[in-house]
């Protein structure tokens, strides 16, 4: 692919932020249901090389199609965003476009794709400071218009306007706006968002009093809380433990990391930081103890609570708190029929072979209904599958070995250190493990 490239097109900045307006225009004239179909060429991409080792790149200077392996992109949103409904709810199939300009004031096209169904409504917003790892430049189907195509999340850094330490380290520091250094500043605002359960921009202010303030353990306390909310458990686990070791209050602390720890699924673990809440707080955790031995109990000998599972299944969207358990069987390779599963000893009758949680799961009635018309009727709740798949990798990157060690197919090789958001990965490996 990168062998045919040529130089990428120049597109007049001021013309081109006329035009994405007229047309962001239209769709709202026509009740944003105009769909702009992109063909995408074959192929995947996300960047494996960490953000140090790469080196800055301009528009000017790239090439399409290519992949601009060990360069990143520093722009900024110019752009209202949109999807083929005309709206900011991207998926696996339907991506959200937007228009951006680099340092050089040269705008461009991007493509971003398999990010959160319902951002806020800051999400991507104009003004956004991105950084763009390893920008894949390719052409709009068979035309010669091109984009800025990312797969991955993990492909792009938000970058905080206020940052202006990062901004000097890559070169843009004329974005930076001058806002308060006081962390008790963004610490009240941040309290704001997550009473308002705004819990993504509430982490984002307090990282932005983090760094006004390294040493305030309440900060990395709430933070811990508003990660806990987004299901973030590695990062609520360490920010609980940076805020315990700065001398923060050490209930809460404890609490939060036998919450993040039951997150993870790490029971042992959490039974022990609940435990140790308990002996020193009397008055809080007792519930969250007995759930911890609960699931090592399901975990290790496979009691399960069968008549509350059932209970629970009967539910609208069911969520069942259990343990993985595995009994008498292992998978293994049996010649000349693949992988399967062997029994490791004689099995009796009654006896639980296996149980074990989705990944991730979706419900059909979680999509909006102008969403779910042009859609199959088998096909809203497999997207959600795919789409809570990667949220759950992008908040829990730690996760990843879970998901790639499933089955995606023959033609899918094994992948070792692959950041989340190998989307075609995942995508098979949903197809061949959803129901």
């Amino acid at each position: 692919m990168d062998e045919d490239s040529e130089s990428r097109p120049h597109r007049t900045p001021d013309e081109e932020k006329i035009r994405w307006g007229l047309m962001l225009l239209d769709f709202e004239k026509k009740n944003n249901t105009v769909s702009r179909n992109r063909v995408l060429q074959g192929g995947s991409h996300c960047c494996k090389t960490p953000f140090e080792e790469l080196k800055p790149i301009k528009l000017c200077e790239m090439k399409v199609p290519m992949i601009h392996r060990g360069k990143y992109l520093v722009c900024k949103v110019v752009g209202k965003p949109y999807s083929i409904l005309g709206i900011a709810k991207p998926s696996p199939i339907i991506g959200v476009n937007t228009l951006i300009e680099d340092l050089n004031g040269d705008v461009e096209e991007a493509s971003a794709f398999n990010f959160p169904l319902k951002p806020d409504e800051n999400w991507l917003c104009p003004g956004t400071i991105l950084l763009i790892k390893e920008p894949w430049l390719q052409y709009i189907s068979e035309s010669k218009t091109p984009f800025i195509r990312i797969e991955s999340p993990s492909d792009i850094i938000f970058v905080d306007p206020a940052d202006e330490k990062f901004l000097i380290k890559v070169g843009a520091e004329k974005w930076y706006i001058s806002m308060s250094k006081d962390a008790e500043f963004w610490r009240t605002k941040a309290n704001e968002c997550y009473k308002n359960e705004k819990f993504e921009e509430a982490l984002f202010l307090y990282e932005r009093g983090i760094r006004c303030n390294p040493e305030n353990p309440v900060l990395y306390l709430n933070k811990s809380a508003a990660c806990l909310k987004m299901d973030a458990f590695y990062m609520a686990f360490k920010a609980a433990e940076i805020g315990l070791d700065k001398g923060g209050n050490r209930e809460k602390a404890l609490f939060r990391m036998g919450q993040a720890k039951y997150g993870i699924r790490e029971w042992e673990d959490a039974k022990k930081y609940f435990t140790e809440a308990l002996n020193e707080f009397p008055k809080h955790a007792s519930v969250q103890v007995k759930r911890a031995a609960d699931r090592l109990a399901e975990q290790n000998h496979g009691k399960y609570n069968f008549k509350k599972m059932f209970d629970d299944s009967k539910k609208e969207k069911p969520s069942l708190d259990v343990a993985d358990y595995k009994g008498p069987i292992e998978i293994a390779d049996i010649p000349g029929k693949g992988r399967g599963i062997i029994a490791t000893t004689d099995i009796k009758e009654g006896t639980i072979l296996v149980v074990s949680k989705p990944f991730a799961s979706g419900y059909k009635q979680d999509l909006p209904e102008e969403f779910i018309q042009f859609l199959p009727d088998d096909l809203p709740q497999h997207i959600l599958q795919v789409i809570n798949a990667m949220q759950n990798l992008q908040n829990n990157p730690e996760k990843g070995i879970e998901i790639y060690k499933l089955y995606a197919g023959d033609s899918i090789a094994e992948y070792e250190d692959i950041p989340f958001g190998k989307s075609y990965t995942e995508i098979f490996v949903a197809s061949k493990n959803c129901k």
